[in-house]
């Protein structure tokens, strides 16, 4: 069993942003900040970035092979989940990529469910593949120990008071 990269390292990362057609439509304003606090990370961090919704009207069943194919060329060991929903996109990819043997992070403070009940139950059944769950700060903070410039150090810094 391949054992989890401990802490977050800039060199290995890329970051997924997940939304589905009608958690869009449903919650404009989460997505809007979620894709904010994604762009604002991808700046800050100059890490690769997917954004799984761009020009998808496919249902994800459909779209998980596709999307594990298009994380492999990004040529990044580790994959931090940002988007909505949890109970469907986030949840089935963050497993995909975890059985095709990637790292996983799911920031919890920047996904949404549809219900909050079913928070609880979702995190549980990614961590039960391997996945680890955590921050938007604390991913910063990893990332600050890791980076190797003033200029890095400073975006990075400035993304913890967003």
């Amino acid at each position: 069993m391949k054992s989890i990269e401990p802490l977050l390292s800039v060199d290995r990362c890329a970051f997924l942003y997940v939304a589905e057609p009608y958690f869009l439509a449903q919650n404009a304003e989460s997505a809007k900040q979620l894709k904010k606090s994604v762009t604002q990370l991808v700046a800050a961090t100059d890490c690769p970035y997917l954004d799984l919704t761009a020009g998808r009207d496919e249902p994800i069943r459909q779209s998980v092979h596709t999307t594990v194919r298009a994380v492999s060329e990004l040529r990044r060991s580790t994959m931090i989940l940002i988007g909505g929903s949890l109970e469907n996109a986030v949840t089935q990819i963050a497993i995909a990529l975890l059985a095709d043997g990637y790292d996983v992070f799911v920031a919890i403070d920047l996904v949404h469910a549809v219900d909050k009940n079913h928070t609880t139950v979702l995190l549980d059944r990614i961590r039960s593949y391997g996945g680890t769950i955590t921050t938007k700060n604390q991913i910063v903070l990893e990332f600050l120990s890791d980076v190797d410039t003033d200029e890095r150090r400073s975006r990075l810094q400035r993304s913890l008071r967003t």
